[in-house]
């Protein structure tokens, strides 16, 4: 919360300088499209939950899992309905792979209250985010040191992210034991969230150039066994700029 709170401030003071934008510069292209690789940067923990009869009574297992950062891939294109505002829509995807801890709590077969606490791990559970980012471009003043083609925008928008996430559901008990193995799934649903940042775009021609980015686009998924789960974050990222 404390992070989106900082976003808002930040792209609420861009907002006041975007007052004055582009009309004095050389206009942006029409249509444009940006390619770029780069980080996400958050980490992200979540845990899972899941009760379940046995032996006539209730066995219990706790899942904890971390999410790394990594690579991600980032495409967006856009069309400039006014001098310095304009319209798009992106595409990012993020991958990463993590291990996840259980604790279980299996009741004894034969005598009730005599539960056992078995602990395991399950290994390189993949997670993969896809999201798409629907953009709100507004083109800023650039400083006097850059040179009059060169572009920086404010972006934000809101965000649909897809996860699928291999993760600990539930535990498989052979008959008549307190043994305990990890049950993995592959879980996947659809949430919301928005993203917010800047763009810097510095020309090669009248066509091509090079830019960066910086943002945060995140939100939340519920998965069938596990709420809340965080997706998105901070990013940045590199990349090919094309006007048309």
């Amino acid at each position: 919360m404390k992070n989106t709170t900082r976003v808002l401030a930040l792209l609420a003071g861009g907002l006041l300088v975007a007052g004055s934008t582009v009309d004095a510069q050389s206009l942006p292209a029409d249509y444009f499209v940006n390619v770029n690789v780069g980080l996400q940067v958050h980490s992200h923990e979540f845990s899972s939950r899941d009760e379940f009869p046995i032996y006539d009574e209730t066995g219990t297992v706790i899942s904890s899992q971390s999410v790394g950062n990594g690579f991600l891939f980032d495409v967006s294109g856009a069309y400039r309905v006014w001098n310095s505002v304009a319209f798009g829509v992106g595409l990012s995807t993020f991958g990463d792979s993590g291990d996840a801890s259980m604790t279980a709590t299996i009741p004894h077969p034969l005598f009730f209250s005599a539960p056992r606490t078995v602990t395991a791990v399950a290994e390189n559970l993949s997670r993969r985010e896809t999201a798409i980012h629907l953009q709100a471009i507004f083109f800023l003043l650039t400083p006097d040191f850059m040179p009059d083609d060169a572009r920086i925008a404010l972006v934000i928008g809101p965000s649909i992210f897809h996860l699928r996430q291999e993760l600990i559901a539930s535990v498989s008990v052979p008959t008549g034991t307190q043994n305990a193995l990890p049950v993995v799934e592959n879980q996947s649903k659809t949430g919301v969230g928005f993203n917010g940042g800047f763009d810097l775009t510095y020309p090669i021609d009248q066509r091509y150039g090079i830019g960066g980015f910086v943002r945060y686009a995140g939100g939340q998924v519920d998965l069938d066994s596990a709420a809340d789960v965080k997706v998105g974050g901070f990013q940045a990222g590199v990349g090919l700029r094309i006007g048309f």
